[in-house]
């Protein structure tokens, strides 16, 4: 489970008598996701990640990038930075709100009928 992960999603697995270990467990609470799906990789262990997704309307190259801060710019708008991942290497780029796109996480596409239940994919 990566550090994103509400506590509650972990203990509600764990009573399902569903063997889980979070980042902070392991120490690896300290990597991106890329590091930590190595990390799980290495241990045999699928990734269970919970970070905001999102896509920039008009900037498709950069693919489907992580919400890292959100902050109230002037005029009641808001900015967001977003990092991206790309051949090995991060970068942060800021946006206006209003041009990025959610990417609906495994819990949202079973809300939309459009997966099935996360659990049974353990």
């Amino acid at each position: 489970m990566d550090h994103n992960v509400p506590r509650a999603i972990t203990e509600g697995l764990r009573l399902r008598d569903i063997d889980v270990i979070t980042a902070y467990e392991d120490s690896a609470d300290d990597m991106n996701d890329p590091a930590l799906l190595d990390r799980a990789t290495e241990l045999g262990r699928a990734l269970f990640t919970k970070d905001t997704k999102v896509k920039v309307q008009y900037r498709s190259e950069l693919g489907t990038g992580a919400v890292l801060h959100v902050a109230e710019a002037s005029g009641g708008e808001y900015n967001v930075d977003v990092i991206f991942e790309k051949d090995g290497r991060r970068f942060l780029e800021t946006f206006p709100k209003n041009v990025l796109i959610p990417v609906a996480d495994i819990f949202q596409r079973y809300q939309n009928n459009e997966s099935d239940h996360p659990t049974d994919f353990f």
